[in-house]
């Protein structure tokens, strides 16, 4: 049995807000029903074949009759993750994948190291390739399945399949607004008043964010935004839990929002300001993604 299909973490937010999701969907589903409408049979709907000249079938057993087949889009990680589920419960499936790979988005691109003529070398640099896709796993509760399927593929950091990932390397440079700084000495002054603001982005020091903003800190302003979230979505994974989905619900009231539109429309923080936190903390256009992702990201992280 595949131990990773075991490891149930003491909380599981991604599958609970995935469980909500769902019966979100049903209860939306029922509700524009007719009265009398009669739901279909699964047995006697069909899909149409996908065109052979786009995808290579890979011949499986037939069901049984009266057997239901499930269908599974896409051998990404997610797909193969269900497979092995389904394989354990003896229930039949078949994946359809149009690309050439299984992986989805994980996806590590080798560059090809060339001799003058165009050819590759024999021997390519070990370190030569790039983490199209995911390639940055936190040991953290939530991703403890994750990390028991690891065990059950035999990737661990001891035969070298995982490398460790360092998240900060105090000796590594900072440098914005032309300062150049070592993280060592940026964490240091996080907390002292007077060096806050070692790369000049306050009013004072000739930039344009507001000292009402730069004092605090942009850590101490991204959690009064993020963590009432992640607080309130990790009660509801407690056992009896009240009210019931409250922090799912408080979640749904603000997600039409981006990260950024909500700071500015909802805690009316300035632009200039929500910049600057971006800024520091992560890349350009970090916070244009959904509210609730960046809630998401927030828990498997921490």
């Amino acid at each position: 049995m595949p131990d990773g299909l075991d490891a149930t973490p003491e909380y599981d937010v991604f599958s609970q807000y995935g469980r909500l999701i769902i019966e979100e969907g049903i209860r939306k589903d029922e509700a524009r029903r007719a009265p009398h409408d009669q739901l279909f049979s699964l047995q006697e709907t069909k899909l149409q074949e996908p065109s052979k000249d786009r995808t290579e079938f890979v011949p499986l057993p037939a069901p049984k009759p009266g057997q239901l087949q499930v269908g599974i889009l896409g051998a990404g990680a997610g797909g193969l993750y269900t497979a092995m589920i389904l394989q354990r419960l003896s229930i039949p499936f078949e994946i359809l994948e149009a690309q050439d790979r299984t992986g989805g988005r994980l996806y590590t691109h080798h560059f090809i190291a060339k001799d003058k003529d165009g050819k590759p070398l024999p021997h390519q640099p070990k370190h030569d390739y790039y983490d199209v896709g995911a390639m940055r796993f936190p040991k953290t509760n939530i991703m403890k399945r994750l990390f028991h399927l690891f065990d059950h593929l035999d990737l661990t950091t001891e035969n070298k399949k995982l490398i460790d990932y360092y998240f900060v390397c105090d000796e590594a440079f900072k440098m914005y607004n032309g300062i150049r700084k070592y993280v060592k000495d940026v964490k240091a002054h996080s907390t002292d008043p007077d060096k806050v603001d070692p790369f000049g982005f306050a009013i004072d020091h000739g930039g344009d964010v507001n000292d009402d903003f730069i004092y605090p800190g942009y850590s101490s302003l991204y959690n009064d935004a993020i963590k009432p979230f992640t607080t309130a979505l990790t009660n509801d994974t407690k056992p009896n839990a009240k009210p019931a989905g409250a922090g799912w619900r408080k979640l749904m009231r603000f997600d039409q929002f981006s990260t950024r539109s909500y700071m500015s429309q909802c805690l009316k923080y300035d632009m200039n300001a929500i910049n600057w936190m971006e800024t520091m903390s992560y890349s350009t256009g970090w916070y244009d993604q959904s509210l609730a992702e960046t809630v998401l990201e927030d828990m498997v992280l921490s």
